[in-house]
């Protein structure tokens, strides 16, 4: 994929080729006129990531196109780790598990409706997926092979028929109770699915693992 920029009087055009979403193997030529400081930003934090400016926008695009374009209308809203924490720590351990039921009932098929339009488990993977990337965790999305004793990175190439789990490796950073939280959500969501689950937890780490239907 290639990149292009001139800039005068202020602004910038960038011409590049955005990658479709749904078809991954075709781009699109699209020129954007953006001020001349937001270009330097963006080139500043493409050079720190150690990635192309190109692949900087596409990122931007997709998260986006995938999560705050849609997220904006719904009751998703932005909270410090710090202060999110402490409220959990106030919390016990049952109250917490209550609270993950509740909302597993009551709003995350709304969720899931509005961002991925169905509510099915493949969309839930997704969004777990997108959700991870998007808040900027560092997360794995493994996929269980019975042809293997090893786990396949996600997007490799494998028979479908031959993935046996799908596992998720996310690094929090903010305490035992918010591990908690994520499995009980976790717990009762893919409780509907009757799938299997297991559960791995530290004080900032959760691993996941969800069996293939």
């Amino acid at each position: 994929m290639l990149l292009s920029a001139f800039c005068r009087n202020g602004g910038c055009h960038i011409l590049t080729n955005v990658t479709s979403f749904t078809r991954p193997t075709k781009s699109e030529g699209i020129t954007f006129r953006i001020p001349s400081d937001s270009a330097f930003k963006l080139r500043q934090e493409a050079e720190k990531k150690q990635i192309s400016l190109n692949t900087l926008v596409n990122q931007i695009l997709r998260e986006f196109v995938e999560w705050h374009n849609f997220a904006k209308h719904s009751d998703l809203s932005y909270l410090s780790k710090s202060l999110f924490s402490a409220i959990l720590n106030e919390l016990t351990e049952e109250r917490i598990s209550q609270i993950a039921e509740d909302y597993v009932k009551r709003e995350y098929k709304d969720l899931v409706l509005l961002l991925e339009d169905e509510f099915t488990l493949d969309t839930i993977l997704e969004l777990k997926e997108n959700w991870a990337r998007v808040s900027g965790m560092p997360y794995k999305y493994d996929l269980i092979s019975s042809n293997t004793d090893d786990s396949s990175m996600k997007n490799q190439n494998m028979n479908e028929n031959a993935i046996t789990a799908h596992k998720f490796t996310i690094q929090h950073d903010m305490g035992a109770k918010y591990s908690l939280l994520l499995k009980e959500i976790d717990r009762f969501l893919f409780a509907k699915f009757h799938v299997k689950t297991n559960f791995e937890t530290t004080d900032n780490t959760i691993i996941i693992t969800i069996d293939q239907p």
